[in-house]
């Protein structure tokens, strides 16, 4: 089976699992998955999980800097924002998205989701996307992800409901899913890595969520 999908099967076997402990902790979230992008409960999950992100990615690069790549604490960070990376794609149906646009490469059915999304990269890399360092990855992956949840204009306090443009909200989250992706490879981390890095604390989450953690 495509690694890609392998990942975000889990991943969503691991959602349904913390939607059941939320909803016996009286915790209300949207109700589909995806999300309906043009809720305020939709948007509101959105935005959520891309703040996780990002605490995630703080506590990675905090990390990072003081003990380097070659570390468990380290890599346990990176694989925790493996986890909200794929939830994000779940949630917005980027990862539908990304499905077409592997197709609309003219892909075969044989070929590895994971591998396509690491050519695209290197394709954007070799097109003109550039970073020094991994700040200036970070930075781009910020704008990337603050540009399309600023797609959503439907806060829990707005009164009137604003459709979202979906094109634009997809394609500033395709490029965060680029963008990370880009950093994965700027960290010399190949596919097969980053697969089993994601499953070695996909496994653990789900012991947490059996455990009562």
């Amino acid at each position: 089976m495509d690694r890609l999908n392998q990942m975000l099967e889990r991943q969503f076997g691991l959602m349904e699992g913390y939607r059941k402990i939320k909803s016996d902790l009286g915790v209300t979230w949207a109700t589909e998955i995806p999300v309906d992008i043009n809720s305020r409960e939709g948007q509101a999950d959105i935005r959520l999980t891309a703040h996780y992100f990002w605490e995630e990615m703080y506590e990675f690069c905090l990390s990072y800097q003081e003990r380097g790549l070659d570390n468990e604490a380290t890599l346990e960070e990176l694989s925790d924002c493996i986890h909200f990376w794929l939830e994000w794609a779940i949630l917005t149906g980027t990862d539908k998205d990304i499905s077409q646009q592997y197709w609309r490469h003219g892909v075969s059915d044989k070929g590895d989701k994971l591998d396509f999304l690491y050519r695209v990269v290197l394709t954007q890399k070799t097109q003109g996307l550039r970073a020094e360092n991994v700040e200036q990855i970070l930075y781009q992956m910020f704008m990337s992800l603050a540009s399309s949840t600023n797609q959503l204009k439907n806060k829990p306090w707005k009164q009137k409901i604003v459709i979202t443009n979906k094109d634009a909200f997809l394609f500033h989250s395709r490029n965060f899913m680029y963008g990370f992706i880009f950093l994965i490879m700027e960290l010399k981390m190949k596919p097969q890595n980053f697969y089993d890095l994601y499953f070695i604390k996909a496994e653990k989450n789900q012991e947490r969520q059996t455990n009562g953690y």
